[in-house]
């Protein structure tokens, strides 16, 4: 029986592109050293005033060619391995452009951000628009889960610092599926882009529990709520009143194109949440027993602490994020190929750290391996999160036994979001590779 065939090398993709009628290989190569992209634009309004208060960049290949097709654009980057270095072009052509026109820091720019780009550095002569940018644009950058799910420690990790800098971040498409949802509290958008189906009609009651956990997360931080795909005034009305939106974006406002020659001055910007305190955290323990009681108890006791957590994953309304830690040696909670496969198919991502654990990577799947020294490599931890439910528990040797025997171990826990979701960016981290900052050449 053969084995798994190997994946073509870019040389066999080109190779494979150059003999169809016609070379998109051949094509995109030139759109790349020509630097032929362009962008247009889409704005985005306040609908309480229907000022324009922002526009969205979007990439284009050379007008008149196949390539125009962005479909067609970044799928044969995506054959030709080449998306990274096409998007850091697509982003400085939308920036450049934007600041020719005078963009100035009272409007807001969208621009998209693909996944792979978080681990790699910019081309050399873009190093200057990425510098300006970062002083003479107010920038939102947006992601959609696809990108979080593909590489979701690296673009975490990334976003986090574009907010050191007072860039804003926001979240696309949601509702269009039920992952997106888990992913709020790890993202923290300025804005939550609400998918255009929702707009037309509340469907089911899977759309009603994204509406709900929206309205939650922005009452709970601030965060603005974007309506796309208005087309009618019916549809401005209804987001406005059953959507919750504060900002409208559709053919109603404009279609995408180039930008007014006399660029919007509105009264009022896009506003930006403050960004998360930095903390010096150690380990996952040292977050949780913080604010919650420490207990020393049996291993079948523990286990069953576990076991709750699993369960709060397995049975939750959302697909959840699952992070785990493992020490070495058998725990209360097993072993990662014991619990984790389970869990895998339940929730939207699911990740675990461990002295011993090899790295992989998959969509909505990572492992990493440890350093030694960590103050949490002795720590069992497992935790749930999704918008309605949230679990953390963790655990570590207390090297003593009961009167009976029984081996004792030192474990606390929360049901705390706060919490939990510290644990859970605390152990995201340490799934991640390195990064390189918004200019694209500093690695952090």
């Amino acid at each position: 029986m053969s084995g798994p065939r190997p994946s073509p090398s870019r040389a066999q993709r080109a190779a494979q592109l150059a003999g169809q009628p016609y070379n998109r290989a051949r094509h995109f190569d030139r759109i790349l050293e020509q630097r032929q992209v362009r962008s247009i634009y889409q704005p985005i309004v306040d609908l309480s005033t229907g000022e324009t208060i922002a526009f969205e960049a979007l990439a284009r290949g050379p007008a008149g060619t196949p390539m125009e097709r962005p479909d067609l654009l970044f799928g044969t980057a995506r054959d030709l391995g080449l998306v990274q270095e096409l998007d850091w072009i697509c982003r400085a052509t939308a920036m450049e452009t934007a600041m020719d026109a005078g963009f100035g820091t009272a409007l807001t720019l969208f621009i998209n951000v693909e996944p792979d780009v978080a681990a790699t550095r910019a081309p050399e002569d873009l190093y200057f628009t990425f510098k300006r940018a970062q002083q003479d644009l107010r920038i939102v950058l947006e992601v959609t889960e696809r990108a979080l799910l593909e590489r979701p420690a690296e673009l975490l990790h990334w976003l986090s610092y574009a907010r050191e800098r007072w860039w804003g971040v926001a979240l696309d498409d949601v509702g269009a599926t039920a992952e997106s949802l888990a992913l709020l509290p790890f993202v923290r958008p300025d804005v939550v882009k609400l998918n255009a189906h929702l707009v037309r009609n509340v469907h089911d009651d899977e759309d009603k529990r994204v509406l709900e956990a929206v309205h939650e997360y922005a009452q709970r931080t601030g965060a603005l709520v974007l309506s796309e795909g208005i087309e009618e005034p019916e549809d401005a009305e209804r987001a406005t009143r059953e959507l919750g939106a504060q900002l409208g974006q559709g053919w109603l406002f404009g279609r995408p194109g180039d930008l007014p020659a006399k660029m919007p001055r509105p009264r009022r910007v896009v506003p930006l949440l403050t960004p998360p305190p930095t903390t010096t955290v150690e380990s996952p323990w040292s977050i949780v027993s913080a604010v919650a009681d420490e207990q020393t108890l049996p291993e079948a006791a523990v286990r069953r602490r576990f076991a709750q957590v699993e369960q709060a994953a397995m049975f939750s309304r959302e697909a959840p994020v699952v992070l785990a830690s493992f020490p070495p040696g058998q725990g209360p909670w097993g072993t990662p190929e014991e619990r984790l496969s389970r869990l895998r198919a339940q929730a939207c991502f699911c990740g675990a750290v461990g002295l011993e654990l090899s790295s992989s990577t998959e969509r909505g799947w990572r492992t990493s391996a440890l350093p030694h020294g960590e103050e949490m490599n002795n720590e069992w931890v497992l935790l749930s999160i999704a918008p309605h439910q949230a679990a953390v528990v963790v655990a570590f040797d207390a090297d003593e036994v009961d009167e009976s025997g029984h081996r004792l171990l030192e474990v606390c826990w929360s049901q705390e979001r706060e919490v939990v979701s510290a644990v859970a960016e605390f152990l995201m981290r340490r799934l991640s590779a390195p990064v390189v900052d918004l200019d694209g050449r500093l690695v952090i």
